[in-house]
């Protein structure tokens, strides 16, 4: 009696699904919400534009727009597993990730989940909720100076920037072998 021979074992391609945990998703739920609850009240102040109204006003309006439609868009796509979503998910935590305000300029950007660390104006304050909040002014304001830290954005960001990739390479195989690092030839594998 002869053993037949063992299967060759096929090497493992790169998975095309991404897997992100749980906690990744719940917030990207979250800022499918907050962008639809922010472009909900944009598209209501451009309803209310005029013709007294200065252009930067539209034009910032038209921006945080974009901002909405680009948080909700990415958000949606990590929730259906998809590799590109993965920087557009960073690059929509920027403009979520400070918050600044001088007497003359307040600049608070947050949609979905926040929870804000703020210090100024003789004290330290926390900010928690679960919607959208755009506010960007300048002229006379008489606010103190302060500046925030938007926690979930920062920590988002980390884990897109350190966690996420070094996961990644840990499920490549070492030693790579020539066809995992070149390709196949002609793009099928020899039987």
């Amino acid at each position: 009696m002869s053993a037949a021979p063992a299967p060759e074992s096929q090497p493992h391609a790169p998975s095309s699904r991404l897997v992100l945990p749980r906690l990744i998703k719940i917030i990207a739920i979250t800022q499918v919400w907050g962008a639809a609850t922010g472009t909900w009240s944009l598209v209501q102040q451009l309803a209310q534009w005029g013709p007294k109204t200065p252009i930067a006003v539209p034009i910032l309006l038209v921006g945080l727009l974009l901002f909405y439609t680009l948080l909700g868009a990415t958000a949606l796509f990590v929730l259906r597993n998809r590799q590109p979503a993965i920087y557009w998910l960073g690059v929509a935590q920027l403009p979520q990730l400070v918050l600044l305000q001088t007497p003359d300029f307040l600049y608070r950007v947050l949609s979905g989940a926040y929870f804000v660390v703020r210090a100024g104006g003789g004290g330290l304050g926390f900010d928690v909720g679960v919607t959208s909040i755009a506010s960007i002014r300048w002229g006379d304001l008489g606010l103190s100076t302060g500046m925030g830290v938007n926690v979930v954005a920062a920590a988002t960001l980390w884990y897109l920037a350190v966690t996420y990739p070094s996961l990644e390479s840990e499920a490549r195989q070492y030693p790579m072998r020539a066809h995992d690092q070149l390709g196949r030839l002609g793009g099928s594998r020899p039987e």
